[in-house]
């Protein structure tokens, strides 16, 4: 081993947290651990409660979750719910800065293929300790031919894991090793500069051995389930980050239906119960088929009349950041032509228009479909009145449920669909990679398509880290150019601006 990484620690020992819950409380005081602050390495919160004290803590997810299961995991909110129950090696916050979470220490390989976790001591909600054993057991429960996990080619960077997951491999052969309880070791088919971002994925979340993940039955993160009435609520307890007597006898009620008040990161910090931010990001996705659309201008000039900041504003605003390119900001400055909402959407649509012969007197319909919900209806309705700078056209819009919505976009029958999807990690790769299967239109884009895969598959083969981020900025710079999609947001589950609830989900 030659390398270390030197992120940020934050933890506490053993009993060190003391937490009133309340309706409102305030943070007065912490000390900070690793390069970011001095002292003993230890991170201590303490609380004030505002008012009785007595009253239950509220917060909303906006719909009920299709699985707590870390390895099934898919949806934005579920994500945020399995890392409030969770915890991994790993952690960020939303500005991509990395910390120790679950490990202490971290010894990677010159040639960066083996890494070497050393664990801290950390208890699962049932009082056992949480071990390198329990993370091998979910890595070979995730990749095992049978199980359905829909991000499991994550787990892929894993000696051997795609083999074994076809069938091909037994389970033995996985590139992992247990030397002890507290000892986990990794071994790559490859490089991948982006590992630890990829590990704060719940696909590489320990599951205790034995168990069933999906039932949560035994959980490890700041939270413990009391009860799940369906279509409701979810009441928890906060439990000690490290084990011991949990801090709190009352619950915290996690409301799954309705527009109950919402309460995020900061709150959450300051009742000890540090998550990860969950990385998600809207788009519109346009259908190059379209006769209309067939042109690479006139899609340009759909994007650019969009201006992202004042669309998201208002009920749009909470836990949205308006996007400036299929990035967010905080992976580096953007040249200006790269920024949606700048330039002549005007001059751009009419010489579109020109091109493909189009009569300008007659008005063409389009057709916009979201997923049923207030927010997207919110969303889509702000989208077709920053159109209207086209005449030309018809914008109609079209709720749907879940199921339609799924058909009609795999069928293509739509002009521009409205799509969500969490990021699986928090690297450039995380977002980019969502956007490999939606191009759609002729062979000029389907070649387009290819040439997108084939930079973004160049990218993880590079060892040098500008390199690799120059390549990445290359495959931003031609989904902004064919505009296959036209970014809207980025979204942070869970988040929250001091003294302000937000709803969170859809």
């Amino acid at each position: 081993m030659c390398g270390r990484f030197e992120g940020a620690s934050r933890g506490c020992g053993k009993g060190s947290l003391f937490v009133s819950i309340a309706t409102a409380v305030a943070l007065v005081g912490c000390s900070g651990g690793g390069p970011e602050g001095g002292g003993n390495g230890k991170k201590c919160l303490h609380t004030t409660p505002s008012g009785s004290g007595k009253d239950p803590f509220l917060f909303n997810v906006g719909g009920e979750p299709e699985t707590l299961d870390p390895a099934g995991v898919r949806l934005p909110k579920d994500l945020f719910l399995v890392k409030v129950f969770y915890e991994g090696l790993m952690r960020s916050d939303g500005e991509g800065k990395r910390f120790y979470a679950l490990a202490k220490e971290v010894d990677v390989s010159e040639e960066g293929t083996l890494y070497r976790f050393t664990l801290r001591e950390s208890e699962w909600s049932d009082g056992s300790p949480v071990t390198s054993y329990d993370f091998a057991y979910a890595f070979k429960r995730a990749l095992s031919p049978s199980f359905e996990a829909p991000n499991v080619s994550l787990l892929y960077v894993i000696k051997n894991a795609k083999a074994i997951k076809e069938g091909r491999l037994p389970s033995g052969f996985l590139g992992v090793e247990t030397p002890d309880a507290h000892t986990l070791v990794v071994r790559l088919t490859r490089k991948v500069p982006h590992f630890l971002s990829l590990v704060e994925h719940p696909l590489f979340f320990p599951v205790k051995a034995g168990s069933d993940g999906a039932n949560l039955g035994v959980s490890n993160g700041p939270f413990r389930i009391l009860k799940r009435v369906p279509h409701r609520c979810i009441e928890a307890v906060i439990r000690s980050r490290h084990g011991g007597e949990e801090t709190s006898a009352r619950t915290v009620t996690i409301g799954t239906e309705g527009r109950t008040p919402a309460i995020g990161t900061p709150v959450l910090r300051a009742l000890g119960c540090e998550s990860s931010p969950v990385l998600a990001t809207e788009w519109i996705k346009v259908n190059g088929g379209d006769p209309l659309l067939r042109s690479k201008k006139i899609r340009r000039a759909f994007a650019r009349a969009l201006n992202t900041r004042e669309m998201i504003s208002g009920p749009l605003r909470g836990g949205r950041i308006p996007a400036t390119g299929i990035l967010p900001d905080f992976f580096g400055k953007k040249e200006p032509d790269d920024l949606t909402g700048k330039g002549e959407a005007r001059p751009l649509f009419e010489e579109g228009l020109r091109e493909r012969g189009a009569n300008e007197k007659i008005v063409v319909p389009l057709v916009f479909i979201y997923p049923e919900g207030e927010e997207n209806r919110l969303l889509a309705e702000t989208v077709r009145n920053q159109w209207r700078v086209f005449p030309e056209v018809e914008v109609r819009l079209e709720s749907l449920d879940r199921e339609e919505y799924r058909r009609r976009v795999d069928s293509q029958e739509y002009t521009f669909a409205l799509k969500e999807r969490p990021v699986d990690f928090n690297d450039p790769v995380g977002f980019l990679g969502l956007f490999t299967e939606e191009f759609v239109g002729g062979e000029e884009m389907r070649a387009e398509a290819l040439r997108y895969a084939k930079l973004l598959e160049e990218s993880s083969g590079l060892t040098d880290e500008s390199e690799r981020l120059f390549r990445l900025r290359r495959c931003e710079k031609l989904l902004m150019e064919e505009t296959p999609v036209i970014p809207l947001c980025h979204r942070v589950f869970p988040l929250v601006e001091e003294g302000e609830s937000v709803f969170l989900g859809k």
